[in-house]
């Protein structure tokens, strides 16, 4: 069973209807529901870094998920902003990020005439084999949206990069810890290969 983290940031139903499509069983988890017989958890992002991460700490259950993770070392998957909380901060704001990862966050340095945020389809270039990316390649395109990112692209947690004017991190993987920048949710077939790939982890 995965539970889905609702501390108060959307694509929350978006998530659980691909899930569900997909013959996943998976659980939303709010404020004071158990997450006994939760094999893994998914951690949404649609919103600022500071008010995510705020919501999250005041999370009833995140001390019981984080020991989960942490020591139990149960399987999670960040998305988007929910990858972004895994680190130790952003240039996005003052907020602590959840320092599961030790990378930080910065805006896209950007000199082409490029719009911000990066918006749209594009591809991932693999680093590294990863059982979150099986069957995965650049041939498969995700959907972002987004104006920050992880700022060590050579670091040994990305598993693949993605350019937009410049290379970033777009998949991270340390330990029992995941990330993808992109939007599952949103990416058609390639992003149900990603939801897919982690239920089988």
């Amino acid at each position: 069973m995965i539970g889905i983290i609702d501390y108060g940031c959307s694509n929350l139903y978006a998530i659980k209807n691909v899930l569900d499509s997909l013959h996943i069983k998976s659980k939303i988890l709010i404020n004071g529901d158990s997450t006994k017989n939760i094999d893994k958890y998914i951690l949404p992002g649609v919103s600022s870094f500071d008010s995510s991460a705020a919501n999250l700490k005041n999370f009833l259950n995140w001390s019981e998920i984080y020991e989960d993770i942490n020591i139990n070392k149960k399987y999670l998957l960040g998305i988007c902003v929910g990858m972004q909380l895994l680190g130790t901060k952003s240039e996005e704001g003052e907020e602590d990020g959840l320092k599961l990862i030790d990378e930080e966050i910065v805006k896209f340095n950007i000199s082409k005439n490029l719009p911000i945020p990066h918006m749209g389809w594009n591809n991932i270039f693999l680093n590294k084999s990863s059982k979150l990316l099986n069957g995965i390649n650049e041939r498969n395109y995700f959907y972002f949206c987004h104006s920050y990112c992880f700022s060590n692209t050579s670091s040994e947690i990305n598993v693949a990069y993605t350019n937009y004017g410049q290379n970033f991190c777009s998949v991270i993987n340390f330990e029992n810890i995941f990330g993808v920048q992109f939007h599952p949710e949103k990416s058609h077939f390639s992003g149900e290969k990603i939801f897919l790939n982690f239920e089988k982890l």
